[in-house]
């Protein structure tokens, strides 16, 4: 970045130069990540249901007490099957997709900017001498 701005490149080219390399980097992970997320995040999900559903099945009604979450005054009390089938959907929405990435950018972005900042506020000259 010393080096372009000694050059006289202006820092606005330069920090859409970075903003943009890091988009582009950052978007195919983010898919990515998305996905093996979601996958994993289904399996896991399924194991633990099934563990539920087979306590509920041991115990043989039709309802499951969460005594211990009732106590932390975290709700409880009694679920039915029902409940605890919706609570481990694990359905990939769009509005879940696009909160992820509208979140994970933004980061990004700000991630990006606050060095960006702090570095075009030093001379091009000392950038150059930290390179040493």
């Amino acid at each position: 970045m010393g080096i372009y701005l000694a050059v006289g490149v202006r820092k606005i080219n330069i920090a859409l130069q970075v903003v943009l390399e890091m988009l582009i980097l950052a978007i195919p992970a983010l898919i990515l990540a998305l996905l093996i997320g979601y996958i994993f995040g289904s399996a896991i999900s399924e194991d633990m249901l099934m563990n539920d559903l087979l306590v509920v099945e041991e115990i043989g009604r039709k309802w499951m007490s969460f005594d211990l979450f009732y106590r932390a005054g975290l709700g409880g009390g009694q679920m039915t099957v029902n409940a605890l089938l919706a609570n481990y959907d694990n359905t990939l929405t769009i509005g879940v997709a696009l909160l992820f990435f509208i979140v994970s950018i933004v980061t990004i972005l700000i991630a990006t900017l606050i060095p960006l900042i702090y570095a075009f506020h030093i001379k091009s000259k000392e950038i150059l001498m930290f390179m040493r």
